[in-house]
């Protein structure tokens, strides 16, 4: 269920959505459970606009860095 939600952060990335895309890779993240996609969702070309232009990023990749503190 989470791939869902996490091809749909892509997709409003690349519409410019930018709040839309991170709420959704948030709810993707919540979703995936023990599977921990942060790290692909940084390596995500879709989601690159995201990592260059949103206020969340910092605190997106802070989270990325401090495995199992969720």
């Amino acid at each position: 269920m989470y791939l869902i939600r996490y091809n749909l952060a892509c997709y409003e990335s690349q519409l410019g959505n930018l709040k839309s895309a991170m709420r959704g890779l948030e709810k993707a993240i919540d979703l995936a459970g023990e599977k921990d996609i942060r790290a692909i969702a940084l390596d995500e070309p879709n989601l690159e606009s995201l990592w260059t232009t949103s206020e969340n990023c910092n605190s997106f990749l802070q989270s990325c860095l401090e495995p199992g503190e969720d």
